[in-house]
């Protein structure tokens, strides 16, 4: 498989888009009483859109992701698509479980 490292960036269009999707969600009822009786929470469902809208800061998280060792590569991976993203912290510990993050993708 054939690599090259990347930086991790979202276009601005992007976020916006999600932004504007966030602010259109269409709240359904919940049934009184039921929780996580029956799929999400709503009340647990609207605080986390608002966190998305008002707190979440997606480029603090670009910054913090792109520190990592990052490669994009084509090649020998069976995906659908052209591409492979792949994420690899080095290990904090040396008896710490190794994380992978793997992305499929143009």
């Amino acid at each position: 498989m054939t690599q090259s490292p990347f930086a991790l960036h979202i276009s601005e269009m992007v976020l916006t888009d999600v932004q504007e999707r966030l602010a259109l969600t269409r709240w359904t009822d919940e049934i009184a009483g039921a929780g996580w009786g029956y799929g999400t929470n709503l009340a647990y469902l609207k605080q986390l859109v608002a966190y998305w809208q008002d707190t979440f800061d997606w480029r603090t998280q670009e910054r913090l992701l792109n520190k990592f060792p990052r490669f994009k590569g084509k090649g020998s991976v069976p995906v659908q698509r052209d591409s492979v993203r792949v994420l690899w912290p080095v290990q904090a510990h040396r008896l710490s479980s190794p994380s992978l993050w793997l992305s499929a993708g143009g």
